[in-house]
């Protein structure tokens, strides 16, 4: 490839002998090549504007960014804030560990979110995630492979809009659910390390931070399959084969690996212990419960064809560049490869991890075919290699080439229609971004309901509690951690298998009519949800749903969401039970005749501020059980079925007297086992990572701690170490004797030790 210097071709001729100088083609060409920077700052500011344009009211783009990945570090953030961020966090569906999210507190989006309000940090860092990936792109191009200016241009604006549907809904493009800077902060770590001469020493430390802005920057399930990239781009691209530049290579990986370490190392401890330990080795979304090899590669294979279909024009062009270089072309044919390659591992690795397993049995546990997020990447970029083997002088013969006065070449119009596809698809993107932010797809809706925000006001002065949402439509359980909440729920991509178990219980009404929100949640599991009847309902199916309340015992177990000190229910649709007293209620009148306004008044009003909120019920539960109390007596079962059955059937006063254990923990109680009249604790501190309270008990008795359990936790009573062990199945239990005592909690992850120590 001969260096275009702006407006070369493949054989060296000039492309401003192909059309007139005065063309509109190659002045705009040759301002984007002097002034790249403002036409992508221009063209993500196109991409992003919704996002932060309108203030509170601009748009969020829910699926695994609205109602997990954003709600998550905006709280993450609020913790960093306040001082209050730990290596536990009780606030997440009972207690997680914080690090096994793999989001570090001292993330660069998470420090915006800190400084700046939600919907401007967000705002940013989508216009930062468009501009990045579109400038770097083009600039990798042009400076890596001497690509001219249009097909450069294309491949920077198609990339920066990264209209993906098959990759997991991207449709609107770059996302936070994958980190900061994952996929879109690719084309500039790969410019960065081009750009690094390995006859300098210095540059080996600009290779080291480069490893650790990547690792701070994405998110490590996704960033690690990104990795690939990079030697295919240093050692197949740029040919750099030497010792010295591959020792660039090596600072950067070992700089990206010592940053991840404590992600790593929470993961293998966490993950044995999590959901994921019994997930199906070929569950997919579409078919969770599925185990049969055949669906997996059926599967696989539809979702290789929706990668085809949502970078149509990057095939097309990819393909006319193989054919009309013969296949001669050493590069081309390289991208040609690695893009195959990625594509058949895709159905391909279901045979490697059925086999896998026999001999590694943790793969149950991980998924290592994310590779394809390399495909659109490589797509992008061959077709823009592709395109500068189009004949530069071959020529449109139409009718209308008399009246413009010049030949239309044909690469010239093949890039500007392929251009003209981006916009167009950009276009399309804004549409939908329209219609969803008027039916609640924005931050006033999503993260400043008045119901929610009443909530917070009145409960800052009880004793810990959490809260549960009924899942439907837009609401998630994210959206009470923005406002300072505790849940029981939650979206997690690691949590203890044992509150899996538990929570299934509380589902039990409901999963025992819904064949496909059983296999959902046993086989997969990531959304601790309090699923409703209608969760797989479109948002037009919602809308005609009456106003008679869900009777709750129908489709969930209150007493066990009590145990799990649910103190109060969110719920888009009105609820019934007798213990669920109402507080605030939704306005579901005003809802309904705001959606029945013209579009054009409707939308007048959305951007006067007047559309109302989202209608929210809040209920409080009389029989809430502390986050913290004594039992008395202890119930012993042989195995976890057991105790999760006889914990489904049990009530109110069993739940509060009684301890369900295992009978190998092997737990006797002195006394006359009474249950709680004659014991008591007290709260005397809180935080993420340690517990003091105060106890007195006239006899032996079983502290309760509705807080996950987990082996990491270390206890002490007056200063002596104590054992915890599984109470309920998913919650902590101490053994503590008669008397006043004080006992202490702290935990105490071996990663914590050795890395904050």
């Amino acid at each position: 490839m001969i260096h275009g210097g702006g407006g070369t071709c493949t054989d060296g001729r000039d492309m401003t002998r192909a059309l007139p100088r005065s063309s509109l083609w190659l002045r705009v060409g040759a301002w984007i090549d002097a002034h790249p920077a403002i036409f992508f700052i221009l063209w993500s500011l196109w991409l992003a504007v919704w996002y932060f344009g309108l203030g509170p009211l601009s748009f969020v783009f829910i699926h695994d960014t609205g109602d997990n990945a954003l709600p998550y570090r905006t709280a993450l953030a609020a913790a960093v804030a306040n001082g209050s961020w730990g290596y536990w966090d009780q606030q997440k569906a009972s207690g997680i560990d914080s690090l096994s999210i793999l989001v570090s507190p001292f993330q660069p989006d998470v420090l915006l979110l800190a400084i700046l309000p939600t919907w401007l940090a967000y705002g940013l860092i989508t216009w930062a995630q468009r501009f990045l990936a579109g400038y770097f792109t083009f600039r990798l191009l042009k400076d890596s492979t001497r690509l001219d200016t249009s097909p450069a241009l294309y491949a920077g604006i198609a990339y920066s809009l990264y209209a993906q549907s098959a990759i997991n809904g991207h449709w609107a493009g770059f996302t936070l659910d994958n980190g900061f800077l994952c996929e879109a902060g690719l084309p500039f770590i790969l410019w960065s390390l081009s750009c690094l001469n390995s006859n300098k020493a210095i540059d080996y430390l600009y290779a080291s931070l480069l490893g650790l802005f990547f690792s701070m920057t994405g998110w490590f399930v996704n960033s690690i399959f990104l990795l690939p990239m990079v030697f295919f781009w240093q050692f197949v691209i740029l040919g750099r084969y030497g010792r010295r530049s591959a020792l660039i290579l090596v600072f950067f990986i070992l700089a990206w690996v010592v940053s991840s370490l404590p992600f790593i190392y929470a993961l293998i401890l966490n993950v044995p212990l999590s959901h994921r330990a019994d997930w199906t080795p070929l569950g997919l979304w579409g078919a969770v419960g599925n185990r049969d090899l055949d669906r997996y590669v059926y599967e696989k294979v539809w979702f290789v064809w929706g990668l085809m279909r949502d970078n149509a024009v990057p095939v097309g062009l990819l393909l006319i560049g193989i054919v009309c270089s013969r296949c001669k072309d050493r590069l081309l044919m390289s991208i040609f490869a690695f893009i195959v390659l990625c594509l058949a591992f895709q159905p391909a690795y279901g045979l490697i991890k059925t086999l896998s397993l026999q001999h590694v049995t943790f793969l149950r546990a991980a998924s290592f075919d994310r590779i394809y997020l390399l495909v659109p990447f490589l797509l992008i970029i061959g077709a823009a290699v592709g395109a500068m083997y189009i004949p530069p002088e071959a020529s449109l013969r139409l009718l209308f080439q008399r009246i413009l006065g010049w030949p239309l070449r044909v690469r010239p119009v093949i890039i500007a229609l392929a251009i003209g596809f981006v916009l167009f698809q950009s276009c399309f993107v804004h549409a939908r971004i329209l219609y969803l932010m008027g039916h609640g797809y924005n931050f006033r809706d999503l993260y400043l309901n008045p119901n929610l925000k009443k909530l917070r006001e009145q409960t800052r002065d009880l004793p810990p509690f959490r809260m549960v949402t009924v899942a439907q439509g837009i609401q998630h359980p994210a959206m009470a951690w923005v406002y300072g909440l505790d849940t029981a729920d939650g979206y997690m991509n690691v949590y203890p298998k044992r509150y899996q178990q538990y929570w299934e219980q509380v589902l039990i009404p409901l999963i025992s009519s819904s064949a496909w929100i059983r296999d959902y949640f046993h086989y997969w599991g990531s959304r601790v949800y309090l699923f409703s009847p209608f969760y797989t309902r479109s948002l037009r199916q919602l809308k005609q749903l009456g106003d008679d309340p869900l009777i709750v015992s129908e489709y969930w177990n209150l007493k066990l969401l009590s145990l799990a000190n649910v103190r109060f229910v969110v719920s888009p649709l009105p609820l019934q039970d007798e213990n669920l007293v109402e507080l605030f209620r939704g306005d579901t009148d005003a809802s309904r005749r705001w959606d029945k306004l013209a579009l054009v008044a409707r939308s007048m009003s959305y951007l006067r501020g007047e559309k109302p909120p989202l209608p929210l019920f809040v209920y409080e539960n009389r029989q809430v059980l502390p986050r913290f109390f004594m039992v008395g007596k202890a119930r012993r079962f042989d195995n976890h079925d057991e105790l999760l059955t006889a914990l489904q059937r049990a009530d109110y006063n069993d739940l509060r007297s009684t301890a369900y254990i295992i009978d190998s923990e092997r737990i006797v109680l002195s006394g006359d086992e009474s249950g709680v009249a004659k014991a008591n604790t007290r709260l005397i501190s809180y935080s993420s990572d340690r517990i003091v309270l105060a106890s007195h008990c006239e006899s032996d008795c079983i502290l309760v701690i509705a807080d996950n359990y987990s082996p990491f936790w270390k206890a002490e009573i007056n200063g002596f170490a104590t054992r915890i062990f599984p109470v309920h199945n998913a919650f902590q239990g101490i053994y503590v004797k008669a008397g006043e005592n004080t006992v202490r909690l702290e935990y105490d992850p071996p990663y914590a030790v050795r890395i904050a120590r």
